[in-house]
């Protein structure tokens, strides 16, 4: 029994220095400030609404973080997000309060202070029309942000009688049938995350051509033009809610077997009809009872019962 416990210990050990290495190390929350991620870690980026000329100064597009920017003195608004560096995240923003087309009707995001990246100013809405759906991918180089692109499918998946493409690359609802002018549809922005480039380990991002590989199949093409709402990872577990799960399980099965043992060993106890010394002399009290309860002793190889 004593090796069974110093055996289950190493192996809960390694498997959690493996849980450990896929936990999230990235301390920064703040978008405005600079990261280095790895795999696996969260990754904290902002997105601004407001109209296309007040991302400009001096002809020059400026990060929503530079002070010279006066979007806080505005109808700007913000949402933060913090999905899992290379797993493919389905975003959404949903509150009664939120007005892409009143806030200014354009979106950029944006992460970090010494490199500033942000994303070109993208449409969302106007009085006329609101696009629902978005793809993002984050670009890293050896963990840290260098760029945001805005990627655009064309308007094969446009469907619907109140569904417009605009200039050959959006699908998008007209603006009074959402509901929040009282229409039936629901106008929600969703926003496909996906990562490239590399991480600070200099591991490759992969979930960008995830994304791409996807795209063919119908049933992608169902979902992205559907709001989605969650903010959860719509990839594959983490690699340490999997690890966790099978040190549950082994912990459970550990406790069962030693139940089992304990309660086998007393009966014997109970119908023993000579004392456990007389059993061996040569292997220690344990190997006696559990020899006497037919359990092979250390050493051995078969299973009897007397």
């Amino acid at each position: 029994m004593g090796r069974t416990v110093v055996a289950t210990q190493i192996v809960i050990m390694v498997l959690m220095m493996i849980c450990a290495d896929a936990l999230d190390t990235n301390p920064v929350f703040d978008p405005c400030s600079d990261a280095k991620i790895q795999r696996w870690d969260g990754f904290t980026f902002a997105l601004a609404f407001s109209t296309k000329e007040s991302f400009i100064f001096n002809k020059t597009q400026l990060s929503p973080c530079d002070p010279r920017l006066s979007l806080s003195g505005g109808s700007a608004q913000l949402a933060l997000f913090r999905p899992k560096v290379d797993e493919i995240s389905l975003l959404t923003i949903n509150s009664t309060t939120f007005n892409p087309s009143m806030a200014g009707g354009f979106m950029v995001a944006f992460a970090g202070r010494q490199y500033a990246a942000r994303s070109v100013p993208v449409f969302v809405a106007d009085n006329t029309h609101t696009i629902t759906s978005f793809t993002l991918v984050l670009e890293f180089q050896k963990g840290t942000l260098q760029n945001l692109y805005w990627k655009k499918f064309g308007c094969a998946s446009c469907s619907g009688k109140d569904v417009v493409c605009l200039n050959k690359q959006d699908c998008a609802i007209a603006t009074s049938q959402c509901k929040g002018n009282g229409g039936p549809v629901d106008c929600n922005i969703g926003i496909q995350v996906a990562f490239s480039g590399t991480d600070k380990n200099d591991d490759v991002l992969n979930s960008w051509y995830e994304v791409a590989n996807l795209r063919q199949y119908s049933l992608f093409a169902l979902t992205s033009t559907s709001t989605v709402a969650r903010t959860d990872n719509a990839s594959v577990q983490s690699p340490c809610i999997i690890v966790v799960t099978m040190i549950i399980n082994l912990f459970v099965i550990f406790v069962i077997t030693t139940l089992f043992r304990i309660i086998v060993i007393l009966q014997c106890f109970e119908m023993s009809s000579g004392p456990i010394s007389d059993l061996r002399s040569s292997v220690s009290e344990e190997d006696n009872i559990l020899a006497a309860c037919g359990f092979p002793a250390a050493g051995s190889s078969g299973f009897r019962w007397n």
